[in-house]
């Protein structure tokens, strides 16, 4: 397993990984993102419990399906949210403390350094979102949701991750500072992205529907409640081509 990482993304991967794995506000990370998912887990079970006791013939469906897509959006959220804190000021800083003029004088070139990076704070991202997973599979096992929609559920929100993640790692390679990449990935996601959402629909409804992709929640109501994934899918695809670029 470590070759083929070394081999897709280059000798600095395991130690940025193992960097990554011992910090401790990754540990308080996880432990929120699976606690927000435990909470609409007992949320979810205490109303069908509640119904139940009102209607013995209570059907819980709707209940189920609203918590799993609120389990859904705390991912995409999680996923938004974490790649710019982890990565805007990666290279940022270590261009403001002249580390990264140090390490292009090992044997390791750009290219390893930017991949190991991206995939040694990615990989910090996925296992915050995976720690919320159990709670996610649980839910579409009561929604008895197919093994496809399952799929892509999961990988919204790393492939959003992932996007954001190149995003960011950009970010923190035109600016010198950490500080000032953060910022300006954060207005990018929720400042500009929102007001020209906001502006297309407001424009007309055929320019709306070709920049929606963008915005990472359109699809997951589509997915979840009527097992349409092809919004979700055209958000994966705009993201995952603006990460690679």
């Amino acid at each position: 397993m470590i070759p083929l990482a070394e081999a897709i993304f280059g000798p600095l991967i395991v130690p940025e990984c193992r960097r990554s794995a011992g910090r401790f506000w990754t540990f308080v990370l996880r432990s929120l993102a699976a606690a927000a998912a435990a909470s609409v887990v007992l949320i979810v079970l205490w109303w069908w419990w509640f119904g139940v006791e009102l209607d013995p013939n209570y059907q819980p469906a709707e209940a189920i399906l609203v918590g799993l897509v609120a389990i859904a959006s705390l991912a995409v959220a999680f996923a938004s949210l974490v790649p710019p804190a982890v990565l805007a000021g990666s290279l940022a800083g270590d261009k403001e403390r002249g580390a990264l003029a140090l390490l292009l004088t090992t044997r390791v070139n750009s290219w390893e350094i930017v991949t190991g990076r991206l995939g040694g704070r990615l990989a910090r991202v996925a296992a915050i979102l995976l720690s919320a997973a159990p709670f996610g599979l649980l839910m579409a096992n009561l929604a008895d949701l197919r093994v496809s929609t399952i799929l892509a559920l999961g990988s919204l929100p790393l492939v959003l991750a992932a996007g954001i993640g190149g995003l960011s790692l950009a970010s923190s390679a035109l600016f010198r500072r950490g500080r000032d990449a953060l910022l300006a990935v954060y207005l990018l996601l929720f400042l500009v992205l929102p007001l020209s959402l906001l502006a297309a629909s407001s424009y007309s409804r055929e320019l709306w529907e070709w920049i929606a992709p963008i915005n990472p929640f359109v699809g997951i109501i589509a997915l979840v409640k009527d097992e349409n994934p092809w919004p979700s899918l055209a958000t994966m695809l705009a993201w995952g081509v603006l990460g690679l670029l």
